[in-house]
């Protein structure tokens, strides 16, 4: 019989929000993440830090504490820990509460894609440096957190180097009272929102996509449940899957806005997901209300294939009619009242630079205009932006491009005052 009840003396929870529901149920498996030596450190004869350099977390307690550590080292469930102790279920999840919010201890079932942990920082982070536990505990969250997946699913210089090449374009101003002139806009930044930066989703050679998407989708689940508009840099178009996956799962109806050269809802081959697919599973869901695509081009075979064929939720502009059309001719029939989940493939513009570029395409003024009116007007819960490839040491415009498109969507949520000029009023006049 263990008893763990001395502890509650020495119990320190550090950085964990009070009154965070621990929500795991009684005979869910928990197992100890595997800690080396150095992620176990003493402070003084009562406390030890334990820390998971992996994921990031970590947390002073007890010396006693350990022991709790160790009873989960193969495996147990919060019942058998009761049983096996003094302690109630109540008690049992106070002192497990910190553990598992920095993944000290961690649901069995998740160990296969947490091993490696969820995100790796970036040295080029756009804002704040981040970890997942740290997003997690903050007082004052972020309004947006960035991360990026640099993966692909083959070829030379491919999107792969997306989230490297968009991260060196963006320049995120201070969050406090700085002065950022936006020239293109006509308006002074006086107030940005606070950006924080996850880094890249982890990956180990091998692994499958499943895994990377766990941690995807962990890194979605966590932002959105602190009402943080998570920001996915890619990677190819693929990886959306994820995101999407996490609102068809939730109970919000929602609805689409894609940028892209191809509508990527062509049939499956032999049930895999790939960039050309990827909303097909969103598709099969209620949920989804609308899906509108935006610089569709190009010539398609076997058009009756095509899962928007006949489906009256799905609407597209092509690239040539957005050079003609205004912003708000273009949303019109949107439904203001829906969460709009927005994925930015970078082969709609008129650049090479993309994971598969499309002769044509919507130019740089057009995509601004469009994306300053979608993030002013309409609730944008999260957003990814894929497709960038090229060569990372020469010009890249398809990254610049893409983001300033990123920039407008932080933008959108500063504080702003119009600039005042002599050469300003000359212009407006």
């Amino acid at each position: 019989m263990f008893d763990f009840e001395h502890e509650s003396s020495n119990f320190a929870h550090t950085r964990l929000s009070a009154g965070r529901p621990m929500h795991i149920d009684l005979d869910e498996a928990l197992m100890a993440f595997p800690l080396d030596g150095d992620e176990i450190q003493g402070l003084d004869s009562d406390s030890v830090r334990l820390s998971n350099e992996l994921i990031g977390g970590g947390v002073v307690v007890g010396r006693a504490t350990l022991e709790l550590v160790k009873f989960f080292d193969a495996g147990a469930t919060i019942g058998e820990l009761v049983a096996a102790s003094h302690i109630d279920e109540a008690r049992a999840r106070e002192l497990l509460e910190p553990l598992i919010a920095n993944f000290i201890i961690v649901k069995k079932r998740e160990f296969p894609w947490l091993r490696w942990g969820i995100s790796r920082p970036h040295p080029n982070a756009v804002g704040t440096p981040m970890r997942i536990p740290e997003l997690q505990q903050t007082d004052v969250p972020p309004e947006l957190a960035v991360f990026g997946v640099a993966l692909d699913l083959g070829g030379q210089l491919g999107p792969r180097v997306g989230p490297s090449v968009l991260r060196r374009q963006l320049s995120v101003p201070d969050s406090g009272p700085g002065r950022t002139l936006d020239f293109d806009a006509a308006r002074i930044l006086t107030r940005f929102p606070k950006v924080v930066d996850l880094g890249d989703v982890a990956y180990m050679g091998g692994e499958s996509m499943e895994a990377v998407g766990q941690r995807i989708s962990r890194i979605v689940r966590e932002s959105w449940k602190r009402n943080i508009t998570p920001i996915m840099l890619g990677g190819d178009h693929s990886w959306t899957h994820f995101p999407l996956r996490e609102l068809v799962a939730g109970r919000e109806e929602f609805g689409i806005i894609h940028f892209g050269a191809q509508a990527d809802v062509y049939p499956m081959r032999h049930g895999l997901l790939t960039h050309g697919n990827v909303f097909l599973p969103a598709l099969e869901s209620p949920k989804l209300r609308c899906l509108l695509q935006l610089g569709l081009r190009g010539l398609v075979s076997s058009y009756g294939n095509l899962a928007f064929h006949g489906d009256d939720r799905v609407r597209y502009v092509s690239a040539r009619r957005l050079a003609k059309l205004s912003p708000e001719r273009v949303f019109a029939e949107l439904p203001r009242e829906l969460p709009y989940y927005v994925t930015f493939d970078a082969t709609v513009l008129d650049a090479t630079e993309t994971g598969g570029p499309v002769i044509g395409g919507v130019s740089h003024d057009t995509c601004m205009n469009l994306c300053e009116y979608l993030w002013r007007s309409f609730r944008v819960i999260g957003a990814d932006f894929v497709e960038v490839a090229g060569d990372m040491t020469r010009r890249n415009r398809a990254a610049e491009s893409t983001a300033r498109c990123i920039f407008a969507l932080m933008s959108a949520r500063a504080a702003t005052a119009p600039i005042q000029s002599r050469a300003g009023a000359a212009a407006r006049g």
